[in-house]
């Protein structure tokens, strides 16, 4: 490649069984040197890499994360990454290492893809994609230096320094920082990658993390925090009005109560009762009907928080029997559920929104769960994981946090999504204000030990009403993607701030 000194460097664990097919691969673009990085000592790697001409270095410590090894040293002009126990064509290597040779970037990488039918989505793509959001370059999708193939001048390696192979988030925020042109290369459609055998992320039942998994949280949980120079990252907030519920709680500010108060007494849940709290702006076409359902979960009260409607809402709550209170102004969004929890007097409190039409069946196993010792039920919204290589940004976002909380089995689950319950306890825990922020509720809940479940799979994406003003944009995020990526950056900033012990969550 011109008189440009090519090295590529091979990621190799002791269970790659194609490496002889790599190198021969990695010959036919005349690199400078090859160089094999193995995580420990490896007699049978060592032997196949050093009967192909290979230099050879190794972690003595069995993994990428502690030091590199004595003498190590990246002598090539651009420098060329693979994971050793990948199946690649020469021309897409070389198509990739000449964007760099050529002048047209200064690190490139070759398009990870997030998810397999069937399986749990890749944690390297989920955290790189929310900290490439994070850092302003949503186009990089899931790419980082944890990614199997990437190419790179020297340039930008000295830059990274260390990071680049001791803490490649750390690496990407530097990059991404310093101006230096970064590229996502597709990958080629029906591209044949190979099946990467990681045991690092596989030590573990698919719906834990493993160690390497719960480190690599760690090392995100750490860029994060590096990365959000802007509170929640620069992302919306969905127009809270969090001075008002913050003046509710405290007694500064008295709403206008309308409907009666008596409290209904119920069979279903073993004694306790139930209060169903419902946010509302103008929903006088819809509410209606999702409150007639409502009556057949036998709730002891149901509290519809009418908030900047100019139509009749209020009114039709109150003929359905619902108890109403009611703000001139609009809350924004989730400060209607904080104020409506503050209000509520049951044992269990169910949230749903007044323009999602639910029938009884779909809400009914949620205030269930409570009731049989659950502190929270969540919708099982694991339905957005499909889509193959399409790496939704909310997903990842929700996706991210739970694997930092130590819940890969909860996916991409959340408070985010109604309904969801909780127990009077576990509102004790994360405080009415708590409610505002629903990633930031679950992240405290499950610091403190609250046990969630996921109570039942409700469908939300052909229902939730469309709103111009929160599900159109131009161009990126739609308000409401925004709204719901910042809030997780907010639980993760929030988690980091706790220092919470990630290896013992």
């Amino acid at each position: 490649m011109m008189n440009v000194k090519l090295s590529i460097v091979l990621s190799a664990s002791s269970h790659v069984t194609r490496l002889r097919d790599t190198i021969i691969t990695c010959r036919i673009l005349q690199p400078f040197e090859i160089i094999l990085l193995t995580n420990g000592p490896q007699a049978a790697l060592n032997a196949e890499a050093a009967s192909s001409g290979c230099k050879i270095y190794s972690f003595e410590s069995g993994n990428h994360e502690n030091r590199l090894p004595s003498g190590f040293r990246v002598s090539g002009d651009v420098i060329l990454h693979i994971d050793a126990g990948m199946t690649l064509e020469p021309v897409l290597l070389r198509r990739l290492a000449e964007q760099v040779v050529y002048g047209r970037a200064d690190t490139v990488f070759l398009e990870e893809p997030w998810h397999k039918e069937g399986a749990y989505p890749s944690p390297l793509v989920s955290f790189a994609c929310l900290l490439n959001s994070l850092l302003g370059r949503p186009d990089l999708q899931g790419c980082s230096f944890y990614s199997s193939v990437f190419a790179l001048t020297r340039k930008a390696a000295d830059l990274a320094g260390q990071d680049l192979w001791l803490n490649p988030a750390g690496a990407m925020v530097k990059l991404i920082r310093s101006g230096l042109r970064i590229e996502r290369m597709a990958s080629p459609p029906n591209m044949n990658r190979g099946i990467c055998f990681r045991p690092e992320l596989l030590r573990a039942p698919a719906h834990e993390l493993s160690s390497y998994e719960r480190q690599l949280a760690g090392r995100y949980l750490s860029a994060f925090a590096q990365s959000a120079v802007k509170p929640r990252g620069g992302f919306t907030d969905g127009n809270r009005r969090r001075d008002l519920v913050q003046q509710v709680i405290s007694g500064q500010r008295k709403p206008a109560l309308q409907g009666k108060e008596n409290l209904r007494r119920s069979s279903l849940y073993g004694g306790k009762q139930l209060s169903v709290i419902i946010p509302a702006l103008n929903e006088e076409q819809y509410l209606p009907s999702l409150l007639r359902e409502l009556n057949g979960l036998e709730p002891a009260e149901i509290i519809v928080v009418v908030n900047g409607s100019s139509d009749r809402t209020a009114q039709r709550a109150l003929q359905e029997g619902a108890r109403v209170i009611e703000f001139a102004e609009k809350l924004g969004t989730d400060c209607g559920r904080a104020i409506g929890a503050f209000y509520a007097k049951g044992d269990i409190l169910l949230f749903v929104d007044g323009d999602i039409p639910f029938t009884a069946a779909e809400m009914f196993r949620f205030p269930t769960a409570i009731a049989q010792g659950y502190d929270l039920a969540l919708n099982d919204q694991n339905d957005l994981f499909h889509g193959g290589g399409v790496i939704n940004p909310v997903a990842s976002a929700v996706y991210s946090l739970n694997m930092s909380l130590g819940r890969k089995d909860l996916g991409v689950s959340s408070m985010t999504f109604v309904p969801f319950a909780i127990s009077r306890k576990g509102l004790q825990t994360i405080g009415f204000e708590g409610l505002q922020c629903p990633p930031r509720a679950l992240a405290a809940s499950l610091i403190h030990g609250l046990k969630p479940v996921l109570a039942d799979r409700v469908q939300l994406e052909k229902r939730n009403r469309l709103r111009p003003e929160k599900h159109f944009a131009g161009t990126g995020l739609t308000p409401a993607a925004s709204q719901i990526v910042g809030d997780h950056i907010e639980a993760l900033l929030y988690l980091n701030s706790k220092g919470v012990n990630r290896s013992a969550l």
